[in-house]
């Protein structure tokens, strides 16, 4: 009854006598609970007595195995989960990290495929689920009053550098962009997991006279 063919699929049992020896048959992603009259809806064990006098077929029972399933790749601590074998994942947990979208949970670290709740478990033994991360893309706005920059804003790649920034002129000053008081450069890695400003800051220029 799906399970791994039995080395010797008949028996010969005694009327009123014990079932000896009854196989134990295999199922990937199952456990054997027991063999079962379906005629008559009933279980036979070891102990049971034969209780009829023609050729019967049993047919073996099964329980899906419960699995352990753990979540790989996070900032979070997130419980392992429990999962029964042939059935869908159900509830997954939907994680969050600075800076990054959440794509979903995979069977690989790198590739493979994504396991859904609807997903139906096929891995027999207990395993781990792997998130997969894209860097979000972060709105810059440039912002300079009573001056107009080369540009009002921008978008940057999470955790790439600020690179091209707006360009402003006033005469008799120099200028740097700052976010929170730090002086953003083109090489500047952006750091700040949500849309921000960088405002400008006037540097008086210096001359000699003479």
């Amino acid at each position: 009854n799906a399970g791994d063919p039995l080395s010797a699929p008949t028996a010969n049992y005694q009327y009123e006598r014990p079932f000896l020896n009854l196989p134990i048959p295999t199922r990937i992603g199952y456990t054997f609970s027991a063999w079962r009259d379906l005629a008559l809806q009933r279980d036979v064990f070891e102990s049971t007595i034969v209780y009829f006098y023609n050729n019967r077929d049993l047919d073996a029972q099964w329980a899906p195995v419960i699995l352990t399933v753990s979540f790989a790749q996070v900032d979070m601590p997130i419980p392992d989960a429990h999962v029964i074998f042939d059935a869908p994942y159900r509830h997954l947990p939907v994680p969050t990290k600075p800076g990054q979208d959440f794509l979903g949970w995979f069977d690989d670290p790198t590739a493979g495929d994504l396991v859904t709740q609807q997903t139906i478990v096929t891995t027999a033994t207990d395993h781990s689920l792997y998130a997969h991360w894209e860097p979000k893309t972060i709105a810059v706005f440039f912002v300079c009053n009573l001056h107009v920059p080369s540009m009002a804003s921008k978008t940057v790649i999470f955790g790439t550098a600020y690179a091209d920034l707006a360009m402003v002129t006033r005469t008799g000053y120099d200028y740097a962009w700052t976010h929170n008081g730090i002086v953003i450069e083109p090489t500047t890695i952006l750091t700040t997991p949500v849309n921000h400003p960088l405002f400008i800051k006037w540097i008086p220029m210096e001359y000699t006279v003479s």
